[in-house]
């Protein structure tokens, strides 16, 4: 197996509104219509905007525990070649169930782009859309030369909408990037939005307010969203997650199913611990850390995001591949950690040594022998990607980004 040449960026056409998951639209379209409602003035047709932003700030309020006004958030969008995607990632954002008298900074960062500037001239387009789009003087960055001094910022009230540009191709800069500006504006929370997914209404509401109790009891430092996963189009590729599911084996959280779809953290405890490692996957390492400070990651169901995963094999097992090379970087960036490589190697069955995977295969077959056939395939499978994932380890160990699966976006 060889290394692939590097990825050189194919201009593909910019779909306005991309065709986001039909479960999306039908989850989200009620509860947008029920917020709307609250604004239904006296006369027919008529929308009370200020009856709205009332409504509006008293569910901030009552589910957040604090006035908007005292509400101190950056909520980042890693934009990484999402061009085709963006725009209706954008629009989801836009329509979030979220007052503007909070102190809430939407922050776009651009990393290490390769699509001839289209996804800056979307985002672009989005703030002049809010407002009078002014340049923001960032300063100096240590962690990243290649970030540009100076962004551009449209406000709505007391919401900012920022965007940042980086060289960097890495979604672990932009959030470590993303809490140090957080932390300097003294916002709580910070939280991370992807860029090929797509919010429902109240997410945002939802996760901030537990984000804020979590954090502000001592009950957790990572909290996590509820992952949405769509296909675009049935095939074997879910293959997988249909016999876990008949199998009882998905359906419930765990410490390590952080999903970095939509995350929150708490801003100053990421700052004093000098951010994530670098390395490609930030949502595992993120619940790494918050385990080794001895707390569980939350996750809130309320929050809904959706997204695709991938639909064909060849796509799946890139998927895996990936997978594994991520959690071979994450070995290395703790191997003077032996109790991190423990709990890594107790959650990743493949990561293990080699007899002790055909241990783990031998006990599960003898355990349930009717599911010899799925542990079987199961086995080969990540067997294989852990064959693909260590040659792209070997290729370039240091990536902190990966190429698209085209099935998922």
């Amino acid at each position: 197996m060889k290394c692939k040449e590097s990825i050189i960026y194919q201009p593909q056409k910019i779909h306005p509104m991309f065709e986001q998951p039909p479960g999306w639209l039908l989850h989200r379209l009620p509860k947008f219509q029920e917020l709307l409602r609250s604004g239904k003035g006296q006369k027919p047709g008529v929308f009370d905007t200020e009856k709205y932003r009332a409504k509006q700030e008293k569910r901030w309020t009552d589910d957040v525990g604090i006035a908007p006004q005292d509400t101190h958030v950056t909520v980042v969008m890693p934009i990484h070649d999402e061009a085709k995607c963006l725009s209706s990632a954008l629009g989801t954002l836009a329509m979030s169930d979220l007052p503007d008298s909070a102190n809430v900074r939407f922050l776009f960062f651009l990393n290490g782009c390769r699509d001839q500037g289209k996804s800056r001239l979307i985002v672009e387009d989005f703030l002049r859309d809010i407002g009078p789009v002014e340049e923001y003087s960032l300063g100096e960055f240590s962690g990243d030369p290649k970030i540009a001094k100076t962004g551009k910022i449209a406000r709505r009230n007391n919401v900012e909408f920022l965007l940042v540009e980086s060289g960097t191709a890495s979604k672990t800069n932009a959030l470590n990037t993303a809490n140090v500006l957080a932390h300097e504006r003294g916002d709580k929370v910070t939280v991370n939005v992807d860029a090929n997914n797509w919010l429902e209404p109240d997410a945002l509401r939802y996760l901030i307010a537990s984000a804020y109790r979590a954090i502000s009891s001592n009950e957790a430092l990572v909290l996590g969203g509820k992952s949405m996963i769509s296909y675009k189009q049935a095939s074997l590729a879910n293959f997988f997650e249909r016999a876990q599911k008949s199998a009882g084996r998905i359906g419930q959280e765990t410490n390590n199913a952080l999903h970095g779809w939509l995350i929150a953290w708490d801003t100053s405890w990421l700052q004093k611990i000098g951010g994530i490692p670098k390395v490609a996957c930030d949502d595992y390492t993120l619940s790494l850390e918050s385990r080794k400070a001895g707390k569980k990651v939350l996750f809130v169901n309320e929050a809904a995001v959706w997204g695709y995963h991938p639909n064909n094999i060849a796509d799946k097992m890139r998927a895996y591949a990936r997978i594994v090379r991520d959690k071979i970087q994450i070995k290395h960036a703790y191997e003077d950690q032996p109790d991190v490589i423990a709990i890594l190697e107790q959650d990743e069955p493949y990561m293990r040594k080699a007899k002790n995977r055909l241990s783990d295969l031998v006990s599960s077959m003898g355990e349930e022998p009717k599911n010899f056939l799925f542990y079987l395939a199961r086995f080969m499978v990540w067997e294989t990607a852990k064959l693909a994932g260590e040659v792209m380890y070997k290729c370039d160990p240091n990536s902190q980004t990966w190429s698209p699966i085209k099935s998922t976006k």
